[in-house]
């Protein structure tokens, strides 16, 4: 059974459409705490605000990040991995773009395939400006 958020509008993991005023919100999912870090911080370098979980798992037991403009997941992490949490992400709040990332190349021929609801795929490393022109595709 899905868990609802605060504002009980039936929407699962507490996942809540919000207009922000101010700098949008990327939210970023990946395993590694520095790769992590490292991202956050380009991703705020950028203009964005972000919010970093270390797991999907960590993601959809978080009831404040229903403001989300955008998911960035790595593919290959434990218990949940990128896949699976980009369904899961696209049946709570299909109108948030959904952008894979990981390290493994193999993944970057397999993703539409198995995440056609994801927007983009990047394949680390990838540079500031792959980043950046995505995260424009997405958030507009």
């Amino acid at each position: 059974m899905a868990r609802r958020g605060r504002a009980g509008r039936g929407r699962p993991f507490g996942v809540v459409r919000v207009i922000r005023a101010g700098k949008q919100l990327v939210v970023l999912v990946d395993d590694e705490a520095s790769v992590r870090r490292a991202l956050g911080r380009l991703i705020r370098s950028l203009g964005y605000d972000c919010r970093e979980h270390p797991s999907g798992l960590d993601l959809l037991s978080d009831e404040h990040c229903g403001d989300a403009g955008c998911f960035i997941v790595d593919v290959n992490m434990p218990e949940l991995n990128g896949y699976g949490l980009a369904e899961r992400l696209k049946e709570a709040a299909p109108e948030v773009p959904v952008i894979l990332i990981s390290a493994r190349a193999e993944e970057r021929d397999r993703w539409r395939e198995l995440a056609p609801q994801a927007i983009g795929f990047l394949p680390k490393p990838f540079s500031d400006r792959e980043l950046s022109e995505l995260l424009e595709t997405a958030l507009g």
